[in-house]
């Protein structure tokens, strides 16, 4: 609609970046404010003496040009600014998701009625319609399961009952639906339920997707007003505010710019007053009387710049009068909180009237003056729970008691008298100090009166209160914000901060630099700019983070090129830690004095001895080259550190420091350091390097982390205490788990009769015979205890008295007990005890091999038939190492298993797998066979010798090895597990389940 130049544009944004901030907090005047912008947009150069007096004109003229007077004398060019704003105002709210679900309703039909003749523009118009329109079908995509209050649901269950549609014609019952639906609620209205007053008008029986024109509406409206009664009209459309006061016409017509609402209070305002005149004149007229009213309505919407021809839903209609509805009362609430009625204009208070309006307040006694602050129900926190607060203040750093912060709040009605006015942004801000001070009997009505007779404040108190430096700039600050509200530091305002400045023996050079900062921290939106004055002044004062904070002001553009430095710095760190060079394996030799005739005798060491120092070279080599690349890192660090430090210190976060220990780190070029000694001395100092970027990365963190929390407006917090309070919190919810967790083990859940039930345990501690510290193995067969203690076995049936039971000589310390299929076995690696009864105990020994291999016993297990022992030896392969200069041949071992089978645990044992049945290189841990009667199962995974020595690089070196005859195996992957420590099978019915114990 408008062609914005890019400066312009920016100009404009800057000014209504803090009506963004403003949207959010105050969600009421932001939806007047959108309403008067419709209306500004069809405003026209030759009608602009008659909009000047219009309340929708006036708050766009103080709000969007930034002016406090001169309204009268506005031209054309002032109008051309106020729509250029106005649109941008518009295009803003809806890019940034600031309208309510029923505000984009109210929006649209107002942008789609305005009366504008010109097609170009009529078609930008709708094309911003259309966008704002498919914003609120985004929103309705976000909240579609947000749940419909129970007072809704029930109202839709009951409009049959209600009956509505014998009640009332078409447009009273509208009316009426409307009415009782804006009383179900009194926050503001999402998208489902929204819906469900469209689904009302169904229920209703009201064409709801019907297009009706404003003009239709009135004439509508009107006719039935005629056929029934206009008291029944009144009834429908009388609001009130929380307080059960009426809202009168005048407030409505003059404070919400949407026309098919405001046009039923214009019906409401003059139809008993132009009836009396129709009546009198209608014989001369020839006109009927509701005709004659339509004609007075009609010519005042037309006046306001809409086209009453334009036709919107009926359910979109439904949706505005709501949204009207809500936003008069809100408004309403808001003024008489405010005491104005106005959103943005200035309560002028120039010392005349400011005089004579306070001569009638002090008129009053005491008693009386507190009963009207309280028939106003004004307090500091309805307020500050609608507007702008403020969390800190320097003043709270002094240690100032509750009488000096009052004294402190009442000296700066000096510079609010100066000004000669009290606007809101003032009113608020003293609000919000009166808050953030903890000023629990703060009386505006006091303030007011200070501001009107200063005189009456002692100054002797005021000079001896802000008697530190502190405290002195704190005071200039406030006050320099409070003199440039609005309008900008006058000279007279800014003469009477200088002189307080030199009262309190301040240089007056200095005072004057610290204001023109001040200024710029109080009224500019640049961020280069405010972070420029913030670093002149924050060595006097840290409370302009109170006017940041207070203004809603953003610097995240300032700190963007550093955030992106530390992002390339953390990732730069973290490549340089995984790229750490693998260091060179070197041979431990035997020290031998070898010389060149040895060579024939011992050829392989020879070389050795000779090839060592050019590989410990290639290493030293390779780790300065290292070291040189963290050494650079850890300069781009340095800088990094310096910079985000420096913004630190502007807001008054304690430095971090980092000291370096690169210096201390160094090859070992000593060569006469045996090779077992060099490489270790070569970890450590790969360790130590590695220990230095770790440090510089977790620093690295914490400030990419600061500078967020001031991106984000977070001026008082620090990263550092931060990580403090979630590691705190990490510590009690651990504890929080493991009491969790040691309640739970001290407990057992029973499901009784469909419901769990937790019975706790309660352990008694019993006297052993024997140290408890010596017990081996302890297992039982649901009737006695059987505890392995040295070579002896103690059995026990309560825990309490205690049987030696047998003694072995020669039980090796790894032997371990278990009851299999009714059978105690003692088990070890190189033979077996088992009993029935846990007293006889019978031993057996291993079964032949065939290749007098060293077997070595892991486990037994009867598997429905037979039973089944698991064995394991040391089988031996060969592999390649590779060298520098040759490879050479070595050996070494890994677990091979076995699986023997017998009918009998004395009888004659069979070989059912050999080691080569698995595969070469594959091991089975501990217990980890298993047999269902159907299938033999194994799990499995190389040994680690093997696996690294012969360099296999496979994602499925774990799996399950299974097999019907025992004979012939296959593998089954575990793709999500690294390792197996141990493991167990079980059995549940017909399903097998493998538990282990996995990295």
């Amino acid at each position: 609609m408008f062609d914005y130049s890019s400066t312009e544009l920016q100009t404009i944004d800057d000014s209504l970046q803090p009506k963004m901030a403003w949207a959010k907090e105050r969600r009421a005047f932001a939806e007047q404010l959108a309403l008067d912008s419709t209306r500004i947009l069809a405003c026209t150069e030759d009608r602009l003496d008659e909009y000047k007096n219009q309340g929708f004109f006036k708050r766009c003229w103080s709000s969007l040009t930034g002016k406090t007077g001169e309204m009268q004398r506005a031209n054309q060019n002032d109008l051309i600014e106020m729509q250029k704003t106005s649109w941008r105002y518009l295009e803003l709210l809806n890019k940034r998701d600031l309208l309510l679900a029923h505000s984009v309703i109210m929006i649209k039909n107002n942008l789609m009625t305005l009366a504008v003749k010109e097609e170009e523009t009529r078609e930008s118009i709708t094309r911003l319609a259309d966008r704002v329109c498919h914003r609120f079908e985004e929103i309705e995509e976000r909240v579609a399961n947000i749940e419909v209050t129970t007072n809704i649901h029930n109202w839709l269950l009951t409009i049959e009952v209600n009956e509505y549609d014998e009640k009332y014609p078409k447009y009273l019952r509208l009316l009426c639906m409307v009415r009782d639906f804006n009383a179900l609620k009194s926050e503001n209205w999402n998208i489902k339920e929204l819906k469900c007053l469209q689904q009302g008008l169904i229920k209703g029986k009201l064409p709801w997707k019907e297009e009706i024109s404003i003009k239709s509406f009135i004439d509508g409206l009107i006719d039935e007003i005629e056929d029934y009664s206009f008291d029944k009209f009144d009834r429908l459309i009388s609001l009130k505010n929380n307080n059960e006061e009426t809202i009168s016409n005048k407030f409505i017509i003059e404070n919400i710019a949407s026309p098919s609402f405001n046009c039923i209070y214009q019906i409401r305002e003059n139809y008993g007053s132009s009836s009396l005149v129709i009546e009198a004149l209608q014989d001369q007229l020839d006109i009927e009387h509701k005709d004659a009213i339509k004609m007075v309505i009609h010519k005042f919407i037309q006046k306001q710049g809409v086209d009453v021809d334009i036709k919107i839903p009926l359910k979109d209609l439904a949706i505005e009068l709501l949204c009207c509805m809500k936003l008069s009362s809100e408004l309403f609430n808001s003024t008489q909180i405010m005491d104005t009625t106005s959103t943005d204009q200035d309560i002028e208070l120039k010392p005349n009237v400011v005089e004579k309006i306070d001569s009638e307040e002090h008129s009053i006694d005491a008693d009386q003056q507190e009963g009207r602050l309280k028939s106003t129900e004004f307090t500091i926190d309805s307020m500050l729970s609608q507007h702008i607060s403020v969390s800190y203040h320097v003043f709270t750093d002094t240690g100032a008691s509750q009488d000096e912060c009052n004294l402190y709040l009442d000296s700066l009605s000096l510079i609010v008298a100066s000004t000669g006015y009290f606007s809101e942004e003032q009113h608020y801000y003293i609000s919000a100090l009166a808050n953030a001070l903890d000023i629990e009997d703060f009386s505006l009505l006091n303030f007011k009166n200070l501001v009107s007779h200063p005189n009456q404040i002692d100054m002797k108190k005021v000079l001896a209160l802000l008697n530190t430096r502190d405290r002195q700039f704190a005071w200039l600050m406030d006050a320099v914000f409070l003199g440039a509200s609005n309008c900008g530091l006058s000279e007279e305002v800014q003469k009477s901060i200088i002189a307080m400045g030199k009262a309190l023996n301040l240089k007056q050079d200095e005072v004057e630099s610290f204001i023109s900062h001040a200024v710029i921290l109080s009224t500019e939106t640049d961020p280069s700019s405010l972070f420029s004055a913030a670093k002149s002044v924050y060595k006097d004062t840290f409370s302009w983070k109170t006017i940041f904070d207070f203004r809603k002001v953003s610097i995240e553009d300032c700190f963007e090129a550093l955030s992106d430095k530390l992002s390339e710095l953390s990732d730069e760190g973290f490549k340089i830690l995984i790229d750490t060079p693998s260091q060179m394996k070197i041979v431990d030799i035997p020290d031998l004095d070898l010389t060149f005739s040895d060579m024939y005798s011992a050829p392989e060491i020879f070389i050795l001895k000779r090839t060592i120092p050019m590989q410990r070279a290639i290493c030293i080599s390779e780790f300065k080259k290292y070291k040189r690349r963290v050494e650079g890192h850890e300069s781009a660090f340095k800088g990094c550190l310096s910079d985000t430090n420096s913004i630190m210190r502007v807001f008054g976060t304690p430095s971090l420091w980092y000291r370096s220990h690169l210096d201390d780190i160094s090859a070992d070029e000593v060569k006469s350091a045996s090779n077992n000694d060099w490489a270790d001395n070569m970890g450590v100092a790969y360790d130590k390097l590695g220990g230095s970027l770790s440090t510089m990365s977790d620093l690295t963190d914490i400030l990419s982390e600061q500078i967020k929390l001031y991106s984000n407006c977070c001026w008082n917090e620090s990263a550092v205490e931060k990580r403090k309070v979630e590691e705190d919190k990490r510590k009690v919810e651990e504890e929080e788990k493991r009491l969790q967790k040691k309640e739970t083990y001290s407990a057992v859940q029973l499901n009784k009769e469909g419901e769990s039930v937790n019975l706790h345990i309660e352990w008694t501690s019993c006297k052993a015979p024997f140290p408890v510290s010596d017990v081996r193995g302890l297992s039982s067969d649901g009737e006695q205890w059987i505890a392995l203690v040295d070579g002896c076995l103690y059995s026990t049936f309560d825990g309490k008295d205690w049987e030696k039971r047998a003694t072995f000589d020669d039980l090796s310390y790894s032997a371990t007990i278990k009851v299999v299929n009714s059978t105690w076995l003692l088990i070890q690696s190189n033979c077996f005890w088992f009993s029935i009864d846990g007293r006889a105990w019978e031993k057996q020994d291993l079964p032949e091999n065939r290749d007098n291999s060293n077997l070595s016993l892991q486990d037994i297990f009867f598997d429905h038939s037979c039973w089944v022992m698991s064995l394991c030896f040391m089988k031996e392969y060969s592999y390649t190492e590779k060298f520098l200069m040759f490879d050479t041949m070595e050996t070494s071992y890994y677990d091979a298993p076995r699986l023997y089978r017998s009918s009998s645990l004395e009888g004659k044992w069979e070989l059912l797998t050999d080691e080569n049945a698995i595969g070469d290189g594959i091991e089975v841990k501990g217990s980890n066979f298993f047999y269902n009667g159907e299938l033999y199962v194994a799990a499995c995974e190389y040994g680690y010798s093997y696996l690294s020595n012969k360099h296999i690089m496979r994602d499925d070196r774990i799996s399950l090895m299974w097999s019907r005859d025992g004979k012939s195996w296959k593998a089954e992957p575990f793709s999500d597990i690294s390792s197996i420590q141990d493991g167990l099978f079980l059995q549940q019915g017909s399903m097998s389940v493998y538990v282990s114990i996995c990295a």
